[in-house]
C-alpha cells in the first residue's frame, strides 16, 4: 500500500503549489484518498494556512495504517507548499474521525459551522495543527 499524489497544483500566495490529492493505491483498486488546498475558511490567511479537505478510506482498510499513511502524505505535501499550521473540518458526531484526528496531533480550535446544503443541517467542528507537531 502507498500513497501516490496526484498534482493538480496551483500557486498560492507563498509561490508555492499545492496538489489537490493523494491516493492509496492497491493492485486491485484505490482505497482512499486524500485532499489538500489552502484554507478555505474566511478568518484564515490561505497564504499561511492548507487544509485537509477530505480524508476517505473504505472501511476494510481502516485500522491497518492507510489513513495515516494518507494524512502524512498529506501534511508532507503541504509542508512542502510552505504551510506550518493546518486544518480540517469533521461531523461533530464522527466520534471516529475525531478520535483518529486526535490521536495524530489535531486539536479542536472552538470554530464551528453548519452545513445545509443536502437539505439538512450537518454541524461541523474545525481542528488544527502545526505540521511541526507532524
Amino acid at each position: 500500500m502507498r500513497a501516490a499524489p496526484r498534482y493538480t497544483g496551483w500557486p498560492t500566495s507563498t509561490g508555492s503549489a499545492c496538489p489537490s490529492d493523494a491516493k492509496a493505491s492497491e493492485d486491485d483498486g484505490v482505497p482512499g484518498f486524500v485532499s489538500v488546498s489552502p484554507s478555505r475558511d474566511p478568518d484564515l490567511d490561505p497564504g499561511f494556512v492548507g487544509e485537509i479537505q477530505a480524508v476517505y478510506l473504505l472501511p476494510e482498510y481502516w485500522g491497518q495504517g492507510v489513513g495515516q499513511l494518507l494524512m502524512a502524505a498529506g501534511l508532507r505535501r503541504l509542508g512542502e507548499a510552505g504551510y506550518h499550521e493546518v486544518t480540517l473540518w469533521v461531523l461533530e458526531t464522527n466520534w471516529r474521525a475525531r478520535r483518529f484526528y486526535e490521536a495524530g496531533g489535531w486539536r479542536v480550535d472552538g470554530s464551528t459551522k453548519t452545513d445545509s446544503s443536502r437539505g439538512f443541517r450537518l454541524a461541523e467542528i474545525r481542528y488544527c495543527r502545526c505540521r511541526s507537531t507532524a
